[in-house]
């Protein structure tokens, strides 16, 4: 024997209609997330930074803007924890593909443009 609540129906079915409204929701949400494509704000030294290095290494023509922000901010982490610019230039060149000769004018003009703190380490400075 099956027992009904009165109104039993008419709360199952608003349940029903409010899981799709809050399926349809996450799925707007997540297409709006997965479109998202992750571009920063430059500033102006981020512009500064990206326009010396475009005008001075011809291997960073495919990149974007901000992969050369972040990996310049990349660079200041290695200043940080390495003891001398070669070793930065290795990490550089193995994070980013570039050359050496492209890694060290990366490296170089990274570290000033971020981190100046660190501009000692570079020889000739």
């Amino acid at each position: 024997m099956k027992y009904r609540v009165r109104g039993f129906d008419s709360l199952l079915a608003h349940m029903n209609r409010m899981r799709k409204v809050a399926s349809a929701s996450l799925l707007l949400v997540l297409v709006g997330c997965a479109q998202h494509d992750d571009k920063i704000e430059l500033t102006k030294t981020d512009r500064a930074f990206v326009k010396v290095v475009r005008e001075e290494i011809t291997g960073v023509e495919d990149k974007s803007d901000e992969y050369l922000v972040i990996k310049g901010h990349h660079v200041c982490t290695y200043a940080e924890n390495m003891e001398t610019f070669p070793v930065v230039i290795a990490w550089t060149k193995r994070d980013t593909g570039l050359t050496a000769s492209d890694s060290s004018y990366f490296s170089g003009a990274a570290i000033a443009a971020y981190c100046p703190q660190h501009v000692n380490m570079i020889p000739g400075r």
